[in-house]
């Protein structure tokens, strides 16, 4: 008897550990950044974005961050006759509500495709070696979704993010 409570109990202690970790795994990437935060390192930024593992398209995408809150699909570059950049709907970043007396930041960015599509991401920096990277998490932190960098937009014949 005493063993099968040992067992329950290693397992209960497990169950728990594994929930905390799976509730906030986006929280240790790095600094979440607020909405004034996210408006100041996106806008005018092409933002390349991957999923883990990605190898198709659908998986990693290149948005261009307009200041005017549009949001451009890359293509295949500026100037590419084949797959030109395309307006796909709009972004901006939202501040959360915050709950008096906390101080957490639940500022998010939303993205608002034509066809309907919306989406609200919470967002983290990381700074290694003067690199800096941008995870983007599920709003409550408990899934990441895509790891990105930022390039500047500029006239070419080819994506700048590279797909």
């Amino acid at each position: 008897m005493k063993r099968i409570l040992v067992l329950g109990a290693l397992f209960f202690v497990a169950a728990i550990s594994d929930a905390m970790a799976a509730a906030a795994p986006c929280s240790s990437i790095g600094n979440r950044l607020t909405a004034g935060e996210i408006t100041g390192r996106f806008q005018n930024q092409l933002v390349c974005a991957q999923k883990m593992g990605a190898i198709t398209g659908n998986d990693r995408w290149a948005e261009e961050h307009r200041s005017s809150g549009e949001l451009w699909e890359q293509g295949k570059g500026t100037t590419s006759k084949v797959h030109p950049p395309t307006k796909v709907g709009t972004w901006k970043s939202v501040e959360g509500t915050k709950v008096k007396g906390k101080s957490a930041n639940d500022d998010l960015v939303r993205y608002d495709y034509s066809g309907g599509s919306t989406f609200n991401w919470s967002v983290f920096e990381k700074n290694v070696a003067g690199t800096k990277t941008y995870t983007f998490c599920t709003s409550n932190e408990s899934t990441v979704i895509a790891t990105a960098t930022l390039k500047t937009p500029n006239p070419s014949s080819t994506n700048a993010c590279g797909f």
